[in-house]
């Protein structure tokens, strides 16, 4: 069973400024309720960040991003209000990329078998340094990428430790980008289609964390 970490959406500009994003810009056009532009405000002259418990949301000169510190809320529906109303008020930003980034734990059934399991993940007998990492304190972990329909995907598999009900537990972070560059007209109409495949990309990331941890992980 794995253990949500955070997901967030980058998406990428190019001498972007954050001061548009005034409160009440944002309350005007529908972006933020009024209540949620008065919690955790900040602006100032190269940022604007806003963290209420449902999302975080950050605009500096190179990206704007919105992050989910929880999974217990519509992730479609956030985004949607929140970056494509923005977008569409701001077609003729710069934007270069965009992004989803989803992050989740596993940890070992047993902690005394973390070694072990992870060896035998990302270990193979044909690796010729892996008689450099033999003894028993040695971690393995991985960076994977591939083409996927919507972009490029990106998997870093690394060690780690977490909280656990003993204080803190080894285990393995598992850390996807799924990223798209945009090419040069109609970045807006690029980035819509993107978003409308979170759905696709986040089951394709949740179904590999689960093989990752099946058997093994508690």
């Amino acid at each position: 069973m794995s253990r949500y970490a955070g997901h967030n959406v980058v998406i990428v500009a190019r001498n972007f400024n954050p001061t548009i994003f005034s409160q009440l810009w944002l309350v005007r056009h529908a972006i933020f309720s009024e209540k949620e532009a008065e919690e955790n405000f900040v602006l100032t002259p190269i940022a604007v960040n806003l963290n209420t418990s449902e999302f975080a949301f950050l605009a500096v000169p190179d990206r704007i991003q919105l992050s989910f510190p929880n999974d217990q809320v519509d992730f479609k529906s956030l985004i949607n209000r929140i970056l494509v109303s923005l977008v569409n008020k701001l077609p003729h930003t710069p934007y270069q990329a965009i992004g989803f980034n989803f992050s989740w734990i596993l940890y070992p059934k047993n902690a005394d078998d973390f070694e072990k399991i992870s060896r035998q993940i990302f270990v193979s007998s044909e690796n010729p340094i892996s008689k450099h990492f033999i003894s028993k304190g040695s971690r393995f972990g991985a960076l994977m990428s591939t083409d996927v329909p919507m972009g490029r995907l990106r998997l870093e598999i690394k060690p780690t430790t977490g909280p656990s009900s003993s204080g803190s537990q080894e285990c393995l972070h598992m850390a996807y980008n799924f990223t798209r560059d945009l090419k040069d007209e109609q970045k807006e109409l690029q980035i819509m289609d993107f978003i409308e495949q979170w759905d696709t990309a986040h089951s394709m990331a949740s179904e590999i964390t689960e093989e990752m941890g099946k058997e093994w992980s508690s």
